[in-house]
């Protein structure tokens, strides 16, 4: 199965019998947006499940696991410039290209010093389009209003290990 998926250029996944995968499918699919947008890989069978375990229990929201991979070491580390992190909201929170209007006013603010990041993510994340897309994966958009990174979430998350309450 992995060799015809490999040929065609397709991540084959992995399935964990008696996880619950089955069950939340759709959960799994967000998460694994979360991996492949906010950082550029596939996410681990640990990272994966508990992610999709703590979406599906309502544990955690969109904007929640949202904030752990774009506010993570593993992302920040990547020192993404201000029109790549804003093309990268775009890409997670809203499912598509930047408008050139909507793209040069987020970039502005944040070049001015308008708005942090923090600032930037919370328009997005609090956006109509990402509570449609939260709806198509079955989990609570959730509300953001994060000012900084000393603001605690809920939940501590760290998108390369299983998330852990707090």
């Amino acid at each position: 199965m992995v060799l015809v998926c490999e040929e065609y250029g397709i991540y084959a996944g992995f399935y964990i019998y008696g996880s619950g995968m089955e069950r939340n499918a759709a959960i799994n699919g967000f998460v694994d947006r979360l991996y492949t947008i906010c950082l550029d890989r596939h996410g681990d069978i640990g990272g994966q499940s508990g992610w999709g375990m703590h979406l599906a229990e309502g544990v955690m929201d969109g904007a929640t696991a949202g904030y752990g991979f774009i506010f993570s070491p593993e992302y920040m580390n990547k020192k993404t410039s201000n029109e790549e992190y804003v093309e990268m909201l775009y890409s997670t929170f809203l499912g598509r290209t930047p408008d050139e209007g909507g793209f040069k006013s987020w970039v502005e603010k944040l070049d001015t010093g308008d708005y942090s990041r923090e600032g930037v993510f919370n328009g997005f994340c609090n956006s109509a389009e990402f509570t449609n897309i939260c709806g198509n994966y079955g989990i609570e958009r959730g509300t953001a209003n994060y000012a900084d990174l000393t603001y605690t979430p809920k939940t501590q998350v760290t998108p390369t290990t299983e998330p852990t309450s707090t």
